[in-house]
């Protein structure tokens, strides 16, 4: 019979309950001693996914079990040899769980000790421990310990370069997301100086961002808005080395892409790069950072100097102006400047856009007073002082007129607040200098608007948009009366042609070139008072083509008249400026007019047609609807257009007066 006393079960029991009772605590101190040590959750949770951890905890849960039901097993058994074999088995089980603790806590030791462990996870490496190589480096950081550092940082590089040679055929370098949480930790490193030693002031990352040798593809805009956030912060707390490091791999990237800038997509792209850098400026002249300013006004790579990244002609200046207004005018949500380049520190709330549109303009009128002391030999070999060339637009030129006058006001704070000592400049111009060449260029926008404004004629393009929205409206204006060859053949009748006209005045600067406002509403205006003037004339012909017998009465006395004329299909009702829902034998039409509400009821032979056709138009009229005779005439006064439309209708009426009934509603 079975005795706890007398059994090899209770010296195991003992044992397991020595393991259980210390080896937990023990694990679970582990796990929190590694979450301290490095601060890093993801570290625990990869030792909690190790195999050798759940083996542990598997083979304890088991054995638990197998402890609580063996005693009852044992208790039914008479033959000692069974004994033997389940007290062994019991026995074997006890040493793999020693075994395997033995394991466990060898695997402890590696990730108590940061070198092993490094060296244990470049050996089985899986996707989600570069946020471990990323703690790892930041602790390697914090410590200073240099041999460790650049063996984490590799790590975690090869990462970005691994997925960098995964989209050589993509447009595009798009990463996963836990690679995008680490630029993100790092953007947020980069501005603390007291915690990320190494991470602080080194700025290695953009170096693999910004890596041309792997592949093409561009970096796409999630990339960036990473990149603007570690600028952003470190720019705030003027993290200078990484600044300028920032700058240096920028202008090798451009200087390298720019070797591809054949096809129009790489273009914009370039020109999206460039302006990212524009910004960058502006952000830096926010937190007057003269420091990192001097330095990229003035650092290049190449003799002649050169420098890809800074708008150093008159021209490129103005350019870049003109497109960044042009994002601070874009009334879409989110808005572009607010939700690409916000600026850390500037809380302007709905006026964000504007505020960080104006620092922008600031940044470039610094350039523009720089063009006196570098000069760019920039591809074009354009002279940096030239004057932009000046289209025909008015609208672009009284646009360039106006930033001007903003960099003007802008060039005048930098002289007045004695900023620009701080930056070092040689050759600095004088200010009369600088603003008697932008009056130069003011001035020359004036005259060439002046001159446009003297011509004669209007935009063909914006013509054909008021033309298109007027057909469209048009078409939706539908008359109801018959033509001819609908009604019953009129043996004596006589005809009457009419030249229906829809007017419409313009402003002369919605239809005058070198302007490109366009002007809302103007085709529908037009469609709507052709169609007025239509159903004007053929009301009044209505009315003169019967003798009438009027009749006032009220609404509620309508129908029971209508039935008192006993209507039949050789009648029709002519309801008009009124709409109702008459169920008589009769054919009833609508004519939605100005007119008094009234109903007029005739016979179905007697009623006027309506045909169009088409007229000998005016030389100078275009025919813009072949299929309804409609013609444009455009007349051009001082101050404004008149545009007409013209239809010509012909309207059959029968000879003779014959009787009608018009029912006049009263109010």
């Amino acid at each position: 019979m079975f005795n706890f006393f007398s059994n090899t079960y209770s010296a195991v029991v003992t044992i397991f309950a020595a393991l259980l009772g210390i080896s937990f605590p023990l694990i679970l101190q582990s796990i929190q001693r590694i979450d301290e040590k490095y601060d890093s959750a993801v570290l625990s949770s990869r030792f909690e996914d190790e195999n050798i951890y759940h083996i542990f905890k598997w083979l304890l849960y088991v054995y638990a079990v197998i402890v609580c039901v063996v005693p009852f097993i044992l208790s039914f058994l008479s033959n000692v040899e069974k004994e033997y074999w389940i007290n062994s088995f019991l026995l074997l089980y006890l040493l793999c769980i020693i075994m395997t603790l033995v394991i466990l806590f060898d695997r402890i030791s590696k990730y108590y000790n940061i070198e092993k462990l490094l060296s244990y996870l470049s050996s089985k490496k899986k996707e989600s421990d570069i946020l471990i190589f990323w703690d790892i480096m930041r602790v390697a950081s914090k410590a200073e310990n240099e041999h460790l550092y650049k063996t984490a940082i590799i790590e975690v590089f090869g990462y970005f370069v691994k997925e960098q040679e995964d989209s050589k055929d993509k447009k595009e370098i798009v990463y996963s997301a836990s690679l995008y949480q680490v630029l993100y930790e790092m953007g947020s490193a980069v501005g603390i100086s007291q915690q990320q030693s190494f991470i602080y002031n080194r700025n290695d990352i953009i170096s693999i961002l910004y890596n041309t040798v792997i592949t093409n593809a561009k970096i796409s805009q999630q990339t960036f808005n990473h990149i603007w956030f570690m600028l952003n912060n470190a720019s705030f707390v003027s993290n200078i080395n990484w600044l300028k490091t920032y700058w240096t791999y920028a202008n090798q990237y451009m200087g390298f892409r720019r070797m591809e800038y054949g096809n129009e997509d790489e273009q914009e792209y370039l020109k999206k790069f460039y302006i990212f850098n524009v910004m960058f400026g502006a952000m830096l002249t926010y937190h007057r950072n003269y420091s990192t300013l001097n330095y990229i006004m003035t650092f290049s790579q190449s003799l002649p100097l050169s420098f890809p990244l800074i708008p150093g002609t008159f021209s490129k200046i103005m350019n870049c102006v003109e497109n960044i207004s042009n994002m601070n005018n874009q009334w879409i949500t989110p808005m572009v400047l607010e939700s690409k380049y916000s600026i850390k520190g500037l809380d302007e709330g709905v006026n964000a856009s504007n505020e960080i549109a104006k620092l922008a303009y600031k940044y470039l009128s610094l350039l523009f007073i720089r063009l006196w002391s570098y000069k760019d030999y920039n591809i074009n070999y354009s002279e940096p002082l030239e004057i932009p060339y000046i289209g025909n637009s008015i609208n672009k030129n009284e646009q360039l007129i106006k930033l001007s006058k903003t960099i003007k006001e802008y060039i005048d704070t930098w002289y007045s607040s004695g900023e620009l000592n701080n930056l070092g400049l040689w050759k600095l111009p004088s200010k009369s200098d600088v603003l008697a060449l932008l009056d130069n260029y003011i001035s020359s926008l004036e005259d060439m608007n002046i001159e446009l404004d003297k011509q004669n004629g209007y935009d063909e393009e914006r013509l054909d948009y008021i033309c298109n929205d007027f057909l469209k409206f048009n078409a939706q204006n539908y008359i109801e009366i018959p033509t001819q060859e609908e009604l019953p053949s009129k043996e004596n009748s006589t005809h009457t042609t009419v030249e229906v006209i829809g007017t419409i005045d313009v402003e002369r600067r919605y239809l005058q070139k070198g302007r490109s406002e366009i002007l809302g509403g103007v085709g529908d205006g037009l469609a709507k008072c052709l169609e007025y003037n239509m159903k004007h004339k053929y009301l009044q012909l209505l009315i003169r083509s019967f003798t009438i017998e009027e009749i006032k009465i009220q609404l509620d006395n309508l129908i029971p008249e209508l039935d008192r004329l006993q209507l039949t299909k050789d009648d029709c009702i002519i309801e008009i400026a009124y709409s109702s829902d008459l169920r008589t034998a009769a054919k009833v039409f609508r004519i939605m007019n100005g007119f008094q509400k009234s109903v007029l009821v005739c016979k179905m032979a007697d009623l006027p047609s309506l045909d169009i056709i088409d007229s000998s138009p005016i030389s100078t009229d275009k025919k813009i609807d072949p299929y309804n005779y409609i013609y444009l005439g455009v007349e051009e006064l001082s101050d404004k257009y008149i545009l007409s439309v013209k239809q010509t209708i012909r309207i059959n009426q029968v000879n003779g007066k014959p009787k009608a009934f018009l029912f006049t509603i009263e109010r």
